[in-house]
Order: structure tokens, then C-alpha cells, then sequence
């Protein structure tokens, strides 16, 4: 039986138990400061979190940065370089041509002793040569064959044969895969003759070739090459045309491939002409009349080949 007296005497301590007034405020004044502890103590937590990633990230560019500074000064001071020579007239291999080198100042490449880097091809019109690690282009001398300089590094290059004073060559080059042909008409006493890819001679009134197809490339890597002769009172058209852009795809744009003229005559090299931005897929680039040379930049489109001027 449970002692009422005891339970009575409990119940009283507990009631006069005295409680301060603020007793809810002060703890919840503690709650609210403990909460505000804990948040900063979080954001304190983020930024230093934030920091150490910007940190890592810092480090990560440094060590970037270092690593290709060390890598630029590790670059080999020499390269290798291998190439071919050949004929424009019937890709042949060249043998013998002397090569020296030309960088972009103008100055001949030297080896370690000061002398000029010097290579000859063999049989096969190959050549290998360790230069100094830099632009550089190829300056190609053969006997019997003009003396070529190149405007840019290549892996195979096209010499012209010595020629007759009054005979010219245009050496037509490029780089975009695809079909480009050379055409040469001439004009004398009111008639045009042409000569193209299935007309590969021209003959005069006394039955003499005074232009001639050499070679005929279906890619690009092989020259379309064509030798000629400008007799008095004559006037000579040399163009190039996509056949690619004429037959099977009118997107490729003829001032896109990259052509290159090179003419000669006799002995010397007459001019470079490289293709410009323009519309239209056929380019004419010289005119010869009676011996006097012009170079052109005129564009046209036809819708055949028989329609090139």
C-alpha cells in the first residue's frame, strides 16, 4: 500500500520547486546561439572547402604551365626530314639534285660546323636530311633541270627540264582530293585551237606540235604539266578547271584546293600564281600575246569543258 503521506510530502517539493521567470527565454536565447555557432562553423567549413579547391586548382595550372615550359625546352634541336624529286614532265625520278635549305629569313640552315646542310637524291629521287628544328623550304638544283625553290615543305617536288629560249612549261600543282584540269587555247588568224585532258597536242599549219599535254592527274600529289611554244601574232589562254566541281559535286569550290601555277621559259622561272577566293570553276591565269606575258585573276563558271575560253 503506497504511503500517502510520502506522495503528498513529493508532490509539494516538486511545486515549490522556483523556476526563474526567463528560464524559456534564456534557453531558447541558447538554442538560437548554438544554431548561429553552427552555421558559421558550416560556411566557415565551405569557404575553406572552396579555397582548397581553388588551391588544387592553382596548383594543377602551375604544374601545367611547368610541365610545358619543360617540354618546350626539352624540343629536339634537329628534325628529319625525307622527301622525293621528280620530273614535271613525266615524273621521273630526278637523281643527283643537289638540296640546300632556306628558312624563313632567308638564310641557308647550318649544321653544328657552320657549313650548309647539303643532301643529293638517289636513284629513286630520295633524299633524307637532319636540319635545325625550324621553317624551313628546299632549294632544288639538278643538271639539266631549272633551278626550283619551293614556298613550302612538301614531300614530293616537281623540277622542270631545261627548254628552248621561246619554249614555255606551266606546272599545275594542288592539295584538296579532287579532279583539276589544265587547258591552253591559242588563237592565230581567227581560229582556236584547244588542249585539254583528251586533246593532247596542237599542231601548227606546218604540221609542227608547238603545244603539248605532258601529264594529266586524276588527284592531287601529281602535277598537270603542259609545254608550249607562243609563235608571232598569236595569243595563248592558260586556265584550270574542276572537273570535280563541273561533274560530280558543285561544293567543291574551285578557290579551295589550293592550286599553284608555276611558269617557265627557256632556262628561268617567269612566276608563281597561286588560286584566290573566288566563285566560279574555272580560272584563267595568263595570257601570252605575242610575247608578252600577263598574269590574270578572272573567274567564270561553265557547264561544260568545251565552253573554257
Amino acid at each position: 500500500m503506497t504511503d500517502l503521506k510520502f506522495t503528498n510530502e513529493y508532490k509539494r517539493s516538486v511545486e515549490s520547486i522556483a523556476l526563474p521567470r526567463n528560464y524559456q527565454e534564456n534557453i531558447l536565447s541558447a538554442i538560437d546561439e548554438r544554431k548561429s555557432k553552427d552555421s558559421q562553423s558550416s560556411k566557415t567549413k565551405a569557404r575553406v572547402y572552396k579555397y582548397a579547391l581553388s588551391a588544387a586548382a592553382v596548383l594543377v595550372l602551375l604544374f601545367g604551365l611547368a610541365f610545358t615550359l619543360f617540354a618546350m625546352n626539352k624540343l629536339p634541336s634537329e628534325m628529319q626530314i625525307s622527301f622525293k624529286v621528280s620530273n614535271a614532265t613525266n615524273l621521273s625520278a630526278v637523281k643527283g639534285a643537289r638540296i640546300v635549305f632556306v628558312n624563313s629569313n632567308g638564310d641557308l640552315l647550318t649544321d653544328d660546323t657552320g657549313e650548309a646542310v647539303e643532301v643529293f637524291t638517289n636513284d629513286n629521287g630520295e633524299a633524307q636530311a637532319t636540319i635545325p628544328n625550324e621553317g624551313y623550304v628546299p632549294h632544288i638544283d639538278a643538271e639539266g633541270y631549272i633551278p626550283f625553290t619551293a614556298d613550302k615543305a612538301e614531300d614530293n617536288y616537281y623540277i622542270s627540264p631545261e627548254m628552248n629560249e621561246d619554249t614555255y612549261r606551266a606546272v599545275l600543282t594542288w592539295e584538296t582530293e579532287c579532279d583539276l584540269d589544265a587547258h591552253l587555247s591559242i588563237t592565230k588568224d581567227g581560229k582556236t585551237e584547244k588542249l585539254h585532258y583528251f586533246n593532247s597536242s596542237i599542231e601548227n599549219d606546218k604540221g609542227e606540235v608547238i603545244a603539248a599535254l605532258d601529264t594529266d592527274s586524276e588527284t592531287s600529289g601529281y602535277p598537270e604539266t603542259i609545254t608550249f611554244n607562243c609563235e608571232d601574232n598569236s595569243l595563248i589562254r592558260f586556265s584550270v578547271a574542276s572537273y570535280s566541281a563541273l561533274k560530280e559535286d558543285s561544293t567543291k569550290a574551285l578557290s579551295d584546293t589550293s592550286a599553284q601555277v608555276t611558269l617557265y621559259r627557256g632556262e628561268k622561272l617567269l612566276g608563281v600564281y597561286s588560286v584566290q577566293k573566288s566563285k566560279g570553276n574555272v580560272w584563267c591565269v595568263f595570257e601570252i600575246e605575242n610575247g608578252e606575258l600577263e598574269a590574270y585573276s578572272e573567274y567564270y563558271s561553265v557547264g561544260a569543258m568545251t565552253e573554257i575560253k
